[in-house]
């Protein structure tokens, strides 16, 4: 269930300054990993839709309080949106950790 990730898809698409404050991309990768595995520890659960989102909007809140706040996830997010060759490398940076997490856990040293 990609509930989180869609809502705050949705919500990024709001006006922004250039002049206001974003995450750096190291800062602004991090974040997204940790809710890209939040949302695979819940589709791995096989939950139910109501109780998936039980799961993950604490968790989200959880997140996005660590990051400051839903607001300057928001704009960043907004600003990458706008900014994709930016955007691509924190994807990178993204899923070579993600890659390297599952190589880990397949072949545990």
């Amino acid at each position: 269930m990609r509930t989180g990730i869609i809502m705050l898809f949705f919500f990024a698409f709001g006006c922004q300054s250039p002049s206001q404050e974003v995450m750096y991309q190291d800062k602004m990768a991090e974040c997204l990993i940790e809710f890209h595995l939040a949302e695979a520890r819940m589709q791995g659960a096989n939950l139910a839709t109501d109780k998936a989102q039980q799961y993950f909007l604490p968790k989200e809140k959880e997140l996005l309080a660590k990051y400051n706040g839903d607001s300057l996830f928001l704009r960043s997010y907004q600003y990458y949106l706008l900014h994709p060759k930016e955007l691509e490398a924190i994807y990178d940076r993204v899923i070579d950790s993600l890659s390297l997490r599952e190589v880990r856990l397949k072949n545990p040293a």
